[in-house]
């Protein structure tokens, strides 16, 4: 590859192991793509020596691979790691630990892993975020989501692992978790009566859990919970229906609860903007469409953490979809806030296929997919970035 000693952002995929290795020169690389190795079991050693400025690191599609550099315990910076299809990423976990300053973890489709390594989360006291998505063989999440070594934990999101059948005692002494989402366990039986632990919790989410049959009582003491989102999950979707149903009485203080698309109770009785949390800003984001003229109108309001305006920003443009439009907004926010020089950003916005899909990094159809891949470049520059739905809120 030429000499470019400035380049920040790097994606090497299919290459040969050469030119892999020529990435050692690239020093001010803060994001790196690697990926497409089918037949590699370890990183070359001293890949990543001299890349002290990482702060993302995505590995993906490397089935056969069982260990990271050992450098990796060398990267000060690095706050964010994706394992993507990445067969032995049982071991790879547990190469990642004691890294101190990683904020952001996602792992998604390691069909591999059976269980979470007991082990594998040592150290991590500033992980923030952790994602396990499509794990079709994952049994256990182990028992190493311990407070002790996560107590930065604020947002769980575990998805379509259809062999999970139960979760860990330790998850429920998380103090600090906000959002739990579970998604797609068909075999989870239960939530634990220790869930009445969990003193910070604002947002539960079940969707997609059939075997869930009731709530636990304990969810009564949990007073922030702020929102009870619960989706074809029938049984309990019967326990819950208001005033009547088993349930409702373990969750009648909630303020925002939503069964099946239909929202049962909405405490404010008018929209209102809610601030995010002091070392964050918030983005909202709309786009509005005129399939006749094919017009677009779209807009972004960026505000502190005090309700304080940082910046209000409308622009017109011409577009066939209206999706599009909404990916335009959030594309033209988000550009506002890189040039600004900000740094953690709550993202929310009243297009659920496009809030969802950023939560779930997912795809979209073909016909975004250009403006789509430009929005996900432009979020990897971010620190760290957190998405939600709001229908109904002023801006």
């Amino acid at each position: 590859m030429p000499h470019l000693p400035s380049v920040e952002f790097l994606q090497l995929t299919r290459c040969n192991e050469l030119l892999l290795m020529s990435i050692m020169a690239y020093t001010a690389i803060t994001v790196l793509w690697i990926g497409g190795f089918p037949e590699m079991i370890s990183f070359p050693e001293g890949l990543l020596k001299n890349l002290t400025l990482i702060k993302d690191l995505y590995i993906h599609h490397c089935p056969k691979l069982k260990s990271l550099s050992k450098d990796v315990h060398d990267l000060p910076a690095i706050e964010k790691l994706v394992l993507l299809n990445c067969g032995e990423v049982e071991s790879l976990m547990e190469g990642v630990r004691n890294l101190t300053s990683l904020k952001y973890y996602h792992v998604k489709e390691c069909n591999h892993l059976t269980s979470l390594p007991d082990e594998g989360f040592q150290g991590l006291t500033s992980l923030q975020d952790l994602f396990i998505q499509h794990c079709g063989n994952l049994r256990s999440l182990g028992e190493g989501l311990q407070v002790r070594h996560l107590n930065s934990l604020v947002f769980l999101f575990v998805r379509d692992c259809p062999e999970l059948a139960a979760l860990p005692e330790s998850l429920f002494n998380l103090t600090a978790l906000k959002t739990l989402r579970l998604y797609e366990l068909p075999k989870l039986a239960s939530l634990s009566e220790e869930i009445g632990n969990l003193a910070s919790l604002e947002e539960l989410e079940i969707m997609d859990c059939p075997h869930v049959l009731s709530l636990p009582a304990s969810l009564q003491k949990v007073t922030t919970l702020q929102s009870l989102i619960i989706d074809s999950c029938p049984t309990l979707e019967r326990r819950c229906a208001k005033e009547e149903g088993e349930d409702w009485y373990k969750i009648a203080h909630v303020p925002v609860i939503v069964i099946n698309g239909q929202c049962l109770q909405e405490v404010q009785t008018r929209s209102i903007w809610l601030p995010p949390d002091d070392n964050f800003v918030k983005l909202n984001f709309d786009g509005s469409y005129n399939p006749f003229t094919h017009d677009a109108g779209i807009r972004g309001i960026i505000r502190s953490s005090a309700g304080t305006l940082i910046s209000a920003n409308s622009w017109k443009l011409v577009t066939d979809k209206a999706l599009a439009a909404e990916i335009q907004a959030l594309l033209k926010g988000v550009g506002v806030y890189i040039v600004d020089g900000l740094q953690n950003i709550i993202i929310e916005g009243d297009c659920l296929t496009l809030i969802d899909s950023l939560r779930r990094f997912g795809t979209l159809t073909w016909d975004v997919m250009v403006i789509w891949r430009k929005l996900i470049l432009a979020l990897t520059r971010i620190p760290r970035w957190e998405v939600r739905f709001c229908k109904g809120r002023e801006t």
